[in-house]
């Protein structure tokens, strides 16, 4: 009883890691992530869907 609750925390500690943002942080330095996003607006669209019926 005594591992399978040792086990238990270990578990929940690696899951609290995981959700963590230090976690999250790590993982977007892998991916080649960076803080600056450009955005996108909608009034100056190139293209335009037309519905054929």
């Amino acid at each position: 009883m005594e591992k399978i609750h040792h086990q238990n925390i270990n578990l929940e500690k690696q899951l609290s890691q995981i959700s963590s943002l230090e976690y999250a942080k790590k993982v977007a330095v892998n991916l080649d992530l960076n803080k600056k996003v450009e955005p996108i607006y909608l009034e100056n669209l190139k293209y335009a869907f037309i519905f054929n019926k």
